[in-house]
């Protein structure tokens, strides 16, 4: 017996993942039926879902922030996984449920797209967690080094290199390179991801810090007028006087103002120059 007998008609995509030939038929039946009901539940919500995202981006312009253009581009990478990728993986699984060996075209067309549409979204991922981290680390500079134009330019690579990688793999299916390169891509991306997540998670726990320095530092402010109140007598005479406590007590001339704490006497040892110039800024 030759592959086709054994296998069916020979796919583009079959021989890189043989999975059902190679894993037994109690296995590859549970993992078809798993892959048919969650793609069939969850493909309607994915696409209503992310198109409520993208209605709502182009509907209102107040959300249109660089934030947001990554989160536009995700959702459309995300409706398509919807409308889709998902569909034919559901056609593909349901027809191997049926004893039927699914189309080449049909195998081809979901491994592709669904490739494709992964490492898109797995590249976005990465500049939304780029962009995220920017924000946090450079808050002053986000809007200079984060301009709408850039993110296009990015986002737009991030959809158009996927494309071409599979593309050429579709070409050379047998090359190592093709798989070295996606692997390289997809590396990259999540190691981007990670890190700029891990350095996101850094800056937050500084973060949680700042409004308890933040309430230290007020407390500081409460606590420095006391200070002052007890340490230093002028100050202390000061409060007393503008909360209307003050009882004046001056030694010497004033006489007729120590047994007295009117502030019509006050202002008349004033008027008189019997007070020195300090108290007199007092009782003023």
């Amino acid at each position: 017996m030759n592959f086709t007998e054994l296998h069916g008609p020979w796919c583009l995509f079959r021989e890189q993942y043989p999975w059902r030939q190679l894993l037994g038929a109690t296995t590859t039946h549970a993992l078809s039926l798993q892959t048919l009901v969650i793609n069939a539940a969850t493909a309607p919500f994915t696409f209503a879902l992310n198109i409520l995202v993208i209605v709502s981006l182009v509907k209102f312009r107040s959300l249109r922030g660089t934030s947001n253009l990554i989160l536009g581009a995700m959702a459309i990478s995300d409706a398509v996984s919807g409308l889709i990728t998902q569909p034919l993986y559901v056609a593909q699984e349901s027809l191997f449920l049926q004893g039927k060996e699914p189309p080449c075209e049909l195998e081809d067309a979901s491994m592709l797209i669904g490739r494709t549409n992964s490492m898109v979204s797995i590249m976005i991922l990465a500049i939304l967690n780029v962009e995220r981290y920017i924000s946090l680390k450079y808050t002053l500079r986000h809007l200079v080094i984060v301009t709408s134009r850039r993110l296009t330019v990015v986002i737009a690579a991030a959809c158009l290199l996927p494309i071409l990688f599979n593309i050429a793999g579709s070409i050379d299916t047998l090359s190592p390179y093709n798989l070295y390169l996606v692997m390289i891509v997809v590396a990259l991306s999540v190691l981007t991801s990670v890190y700029c997540s891990f350095k996101i998670m850094q800056i937050k726990k500084l973060m949680v810090f700042g409004p308890i320095a933040l309430n230290i530092a007020l407390l500081v402010s409460v606590v420095n007028p006391i200070v002052y109140c007890a340490r230093i007598k002028s100050f202390k005479k000061a409060f007393k006087k503008i909360l209307g406590f003050s009882k004046v007590k001056i030694s010497g001339t004033l006489t007729q103002c120590q047994t007295r704490s009117s502030r019509d006497c006050v202002k008349n040892c004033v008027r008189r120059n019997q007070v020195p110039g300090v108290v007199r800024d007092f009782c003023g």
